[in-house]
């Protein structure tokens, strides 16, 4: 069985300037509305701490 069976689901649609991303539980339920992120060091930076945060609460 995979490893990865458990894990969260992102999607990031890329454009030029920024990003729209959306976030799945492992069941396929959404994490939370589609968000943007602009492409630059602060848009970067408020992904990452999404991320941790989510990947914490789903251990």
């Amino acid at each position: 069985m995979s490893e990865f069976l458990n894990d969260f689901i992102v999607g990031i649609d890329v454009s030029s300037e920024f990003s729209v991303v959306a976030m799945l539980e492992p069941n396929g339920s959404l994490i939370r509305k589609p968000f943007r992120i602009d492409h630059n060091p602060a848009g970067f930076n408020k992904l990452l701490g999404i991320l941790k945060k989510e990947e914490e609460r789903l251990k």
